[in-house]
């Protein structure tokens, strides 16, 4: 722009700064109120930046602006202004322009310009040393005084000169700088230099190491990461080698680009023909229509050409939209001069040893503070990574980055990685922004983890144990583990640049090699999310029938109690910390009852914790109770030993507080008031919403678990990383040979590893192969990729002899598992083993089905046809499935309905039915005799079928003389003295009642259809079909057999004692039951099998009732039978 073009009162303005003669700046009087007006006319541009266009067309920086910072510095006012001046013409073009590249055309016009203005800025303050030298001085002149002894001023200055050093690095390099060559000086590299050569680096090193100079931090380390914006880490740490080492380097590369193009050039001539074609050069390609049908295509082309016909040779290619195309790299790196090189390797080595830990530390603590700028923590990662990298190559040492090798930073990693993902999906309008800080955080990611595995190599046995604990940690949170995972399999070309996609498979190659040989060491505990089980709610009336079925102790019977405790409550007392006791409350200002009252209330509820070995709450209660009156004595003083606390709490558990116990019931009445009934149906249904609205809500928790790392590989068998890995296969020339290992391995891993080779069934992926395939005849660095391709297409090949339709699947990506199995065992099997065939029905097993069926045809309507038939048929082995099947196929039922569920019986053949009734009569005058049968009987069956079945026979005359009841002779004698015991009277009676068992008849229907399904099934059936349909329900078989061998030995101890128990102690032992307690997650989806839980049933095993919530053995079952049951689960194994 010529000066004739610029506002004439911005001309003004600017012809009253001064004049340069020669090589001095003479300024004028109204020097320093141009300046400000200048200022002003900047903060008032419009949205096209007119007058910072003018002023850069004028060079004013250059002229004017500089001249005055170099020759005027002690005029402080003046030069504060001037400083101001070039920051705010110095600022980022995009910083100019809301932050972001303007898309309109006339804007990014004058975008170009403000850019364009800033280069030649920059080259200016690259060509002045003199400038650096006074910035410095006063810099340093403002260092020496005491930071609480400077004056606001002072900060704002330093302030200032920082913010235009990040102004001049952040602006971009110009075009010429990307033609020079790397020997010659770029605008950035005169800069540095200019920088070095004012020792204004030194400057910056120590303002970084000082601790009373933190409030800089934040600046200086984006100072630093502009500084080596366009290094590479392994070039800098690589200058200190010898010339000629750094020579053969280079001579390697240059061997190995000249090798490319030998390469290339050889495959060029190879598709040429070794005979020259004689004709013309026009053919006709035969099957091949023209425009008319009736003629065939004419090509005008020699004959070596004509091989490849191609209707798309001169269309013009479909754009696609912008928001759909790939993004674009983006990472600059430039090899500067040697001399630049060695200048940053020794500023970079300078700031290891003196502030990096200080300067992360520092910054770290404000980035979580949230006192950073929200872009700051793009250069903490920055950083991070380019220093790890730097470090591990030049010479590793761990003390100079310990800050960045611990826990919390990589959790601080994590955390943002999930957070830039989760921003990445969200914020579309700046999904690339986002993109670029997961790309970084990335980065870090992988450096943490090569630094790790440095330190786990080392020599040093403390740095051995230190990458171990690290490493430990890493592989044990389930999310250290599956971010890797996630990240590659929601990888998305429009979002994120190729660039991301291989740090993305590099670092899972390293985790992946890392985490095979930490497992190798032996078994690995892991964490693992789970689903929470949600606790059954119990409803008002179990609890009132639970308080009114409380226990009520005799005297007898708590002095027998507390002999039994008293050992326990000594040492608990001994061991318990005091200062750390957790407050109960045991006192209710609110409540209507006395003082006096509520301390009787809280001597009852220790003596029933005391009763009810709950020794912990008894103790915690009676302290905090001593604590708040410590006056009345009643719970001891404040100075009382154990002996004396021992003392107390004996009286407590042999006092008579029946009374207390009324009390307390009445005031709980009181307390609920009189609308109890009425609220209770609002309060039961605002329950049942609550447990629906977190019924709705996932809620997990975590466990740890043995670790299978197969299992963990499965996870990256999954289409979006196939095709992410695909995707980068196709760069395969410019990948390198590490990062071609890299993906090789993977696809490795998934095709002969897992036995998934269907993934790699796509024909862009055979494509490449065939490329490389080629390219291998003269580049033996692709033997790996070749090999890897030979064989999935022998795989192909075989699966296309049995299942032709495998070509078109190469047409699509493979979405799971389960398809690529279809695809190479046939489509309609399933990944578990096939079912062995059901014998198939002979004649005369056609013939008896067709006569008991004419036979039980009435039963058809009612719904017990299966039963009767089941119950007459020759062969026992036949289910229930069997003879529905067979029947509609005969076609004697039409509809299916009619044979569901079963409202009879059940199936009960003649030697059922005599060996019931030979239980029956062994049995009847047990206290449960339907227990009794019910594990005795050779078929096992629900116990509503059993009281059934006795009630048809005619054995019993009811439901209610089959319930377990106690003798009305002892039962009534113990009653009545515990009522005179508590009452002080014998003429209160209590009403006898059958006691109902606490197996409830809803129960038994819920594990009815198991049980009928697998009637006709043994034990050992039972465990053959497992072993045949799902062998990971196999691996428990130990622990089944492992727990019901405790059992019989608990049984062979108490026999051996039985002797000198009673036979009320017989009877309660024999009616006791051990649960059966699953310890792994393997455990626990065996008992959630239906052929598993069939099992359990068949053997004898209770399901857990309403209170409970695992299985139980009864101590009834026999211990012959026990032991047969141990043998088969032992050769099962």
């Amino acid at each position: 722009m010529e000066l004739f073009m610029m506002n004439c009162e911005l001309l003004a303005v600017c012809s009253g700064l001064g004049y340069l003669e020669g090589d001095v700046y003479f300024k004028e009087e109204d020097c320093i109120d141009s300046v400000k007006c200048l200022i002003k006319y900047l903060h008032n541009e419009d949205s096209t930046r007119d007058i910072r266009t003018q002023l850069g067309a004028a060079h004013i920086l250059q002229n004017d602006l500089l001249p005055i910072l170099t020759q005027y510095p002690d005029d402080l006012d003046l030069f504060s202004c001037v400083l101001r001046l070039v920051i705010n013409l110095t600022q980022p073009a995009l910083l100019c322009f809301d932050g972001k590249v303007p898309k309109d055309t006339v804007m990014h016009y004058h975008f170009l310009n403000v850019l364009s203005y800033n280069q030649n800025y920059k080259e200016a303050f690259g060509k002045d040393e003199q400038v650096w030298n006074v910035l410095k001085k006063k810099i340093c002149s403002i260092l020496q005084v005491k930071w609480e002894d400077r004056q606001p001023e002072d900060s704002l200055l330093v302030e200032r000169c920082l913010v235009l050093i990040r102004n001049l690095l952040h602006t971009p390099a110009t075009s010429e700088d990307f033609r020079k060559t790397n020997q010659e000086m770029s605008s950035q590299d005169s800069l540095l230099w200019k920088i070095h050569a004012s020792d204004f680096d030194d400057l910056i090193l120590y303002m970084v190491g000082c601790n009373d100079e933190q409030q800089w931090m934040l600046h200086l380390i984006e100072i630093i990461c502009l500084i080596l914006k366009e290094q590479n880490a392994v070039q800098l740490a690589e200058v200190d080698g010898s010339t000629s080492k750094a020579r053969e380097r280079e001579d390697n590369k240059l061997l190995a680009m000249r090798k490319t193009e030998d390469t290339r050039r050889k495959m060029a001539h190879a598709k040429l023909t070794s005979r020259h074609s004689r004709f013309g050069g026009t053919f006709v390609a035969r099957g091949t229509k023209a425009l008319s049908d009736d003629n065939d295509v004419i090509m005008h082309r020699s004959l070596q050409h004509c091989q490849a016909i191609s209707f798309d040779e001169g269309k013009s290619q479909v754009k696609k939209a912008r928001n759909r195309r790939a993004i674009m790299e983006e990472v600059i790196e430039r090899h500067s001069s040697r001399g630049v090189r060695k200048i940053l390797n020794s500023f970079c080595k300078g700031f290891l040893e003196r502030g990096y830990n200080l300067c992360m530390r520092v910054t770290k603590d404000r980035l979580q503070r949230e006192i950073a700028q929200d872009h700051d923590e793009t250069f903490y990662f920055w950083m991070m990574s380019f220093f790890l990298k730097f470090n591990r190559t030049s010479d590793f040492k761990v003390q100079y980055v310990s800050e960045t090798l611990n826990l919390n930073t990589l959790h601080f990693i994590e955390t943002n990685l999930f957070n830039y993902y989760e921003l990445m999906l969200n914020d579309k309008h700046d999904a690339q922004a986002w993109s670029r800080r997961l790309h970084l955080a990335l980065r870090c990611y992988h450096e943490f983890l090569m630094s790790v595995q440095l330190m786990s190599h080392s020599e040093d046995l403390h740095m051995q144990q230190n990458a171990k604990v690290l490493l430990n940690n890493i592989f044990y949170v389930v999310e250290h583990r599956e971010i890797l995972v996630v990240i590659l399999r929601k990888f998305n070309e429009r979002k994120q640049c190729r660039a991301f996609l291989r740090d993305a498979v590099l670092t899972t190659h390293l985790f992946l090699k890392m985490f095979e040989n930490f497992c190798r060491d032996g078994t690995v505990v892991v964490e693992k999310k789970v689903k929470a089980r949600k606790p059954r709610r119990k409803t008002a009336t179990k609890k009132k029938e639970n308080e009114g079925t409380a226990k009520v102790w005799s005297r007898e019977e708590r002095e027998a109690k507390w002999e039994e405790i008293s050992d326990g409550v000594t040492q608990h007392l001994q061991i318990l910390d005091r200062a750390t006791l957790e407050v109960q409350s045991v006192f209710d200002p609110s409540s209507d009852l006395t003082e006096s009252e509520q301390q009787q209330i809280t001597l009852l509820m220790i003596q029933n914790f005391l009763l009810e070995n709950k020794v912990d709450e008894a103790t915690k209660y009676y302290l905090n109770a001593r604590n708040i009156w410590p006056e009345t004595g009643i719970f001891g003083c404040s100075g009382s030993n154990n002996e004396e606390e021992m003392n107390d709490l004996r009286e407590i558990v042999l006092a008579d507080l029946s009374g207390v116990a009324k009390l307390q019931t009445s005031a709980s009445t009181t307390e609920a008031g009189g609308d109890e009934d009425e609220n209770m149906d609002a309060e039961e249904k605002a329950a049942d919403e609550k447990e629906d609205v977190a019924a709705t809500r996932l809620q997990r928790t975590k466990r740890e678990i043995e670790f299978d790392y197969e299992d963990y590989i499965k996870k990256f068998a999954d289409s979006n990383v196939i095709h992410a890995y695909a995707t980068l296969l196709q760069s395969y020339e410019s990948n390198g040979q590490h990062l071609n290992h890299c993906i090789v391995k993977m696809l490795h891993r998934i095709a002969y590893q897992l036995k998934m080779y269907g993934f790699l069934f796509q024909a862009s992926i055979f494509r490449v192969f065939q490329q490389i395939h080629s390219a291998s005849k003269f580049d033996q660095s692709y033997r790996e990729i070749v090999a890897l391709g030979n064989w999935v297409l022998r795989k192909f090949f075989d699966v296309f002899e049995r299942n032709p339709v495998a070509v078109a699947e190469l047409l699509f990506w493979k979405t799971n598992a389960l398809q690529c199995f279809e695809i190479t065992n046939g489509y309609g099997t399933t990944t578990q083993k096939k079912k062995n065939a059901k014998s198939p029905w002979s004649a005369a097993e056609i013939e008896e089905l067709k006569r008991l069926f004419d036979e039980h045809r009435p039963k058809l309507e009612q719904g017990g046809l299966l039963d009767a038939i089941l119950s007459d048929i020759t062969d026992e082995k036949r289910t229930r499935n069997d003879v529905k099947s067979q029947l509609l196929q005969l076609g004697l039922v039409e509809d299916a309905n009619l044979l569901k569920g079963s409202r009879g019986p059940g199936v009960w053949r003649e030697e059922d039915i005599e060996e019931l009734k030979e239980l029956y009569e062994d049995h009847k005058s047990d206290e449960h005799p339907v227990n009794t049968i019910q594990y005795m009987m050779r078929v096992k069956r629900p116990r509503t079928k059993l009281i059934d079945k006795l009630i048809s026979l005619g054995l019993a005359p009811d439901r209610k003389s089959l319930h377990k009841k106690r003798s009305n002779k002892d039962g009534g004698r113990r009653r009545r003295d515990q009522t005179s015991d508590r009452a002080g009277t014998s003429r209160e009676f209590v009403r006898e009642e059958p006691i109902i068992d606490s197996e409830s008849d809803e129960e038994d229907e819920e594990n009815e259809e198991v049980q009928q399904q697998y009637a006709g099934h043994t034990v050992l059936n039972l465990l053959e079909q497992i072993y045949e349909d799902d062998e990971t329900i196999v691996t428990s078989f130990k622990w089944l057999s492992r727990s019901l061998q405790q059992v019989v030995d608990t049984q062979q101890s108490s026999a051996s004692t039985s002797g000198e128990e009673s036979s009320t102690q017989q009877r309660n032992s024999q009616q006791a039951s051990l649960p059966l307690v699953p310890f792994s997650e393997s455990e626990e989806n065996a008992i959630a099998n239906h052929l598993f839980k069939a099992l359990l049933l068949k053997i004898g095993l209770q399901p857990p009732s309403d209170d409970q919530i695992f299985w139980r053995v009864p101590r009834s079952l026999p211990s012959q039978h026990l032991t047969a049951v141990v043998k088969q689960l032992e050769e099962k194994k």
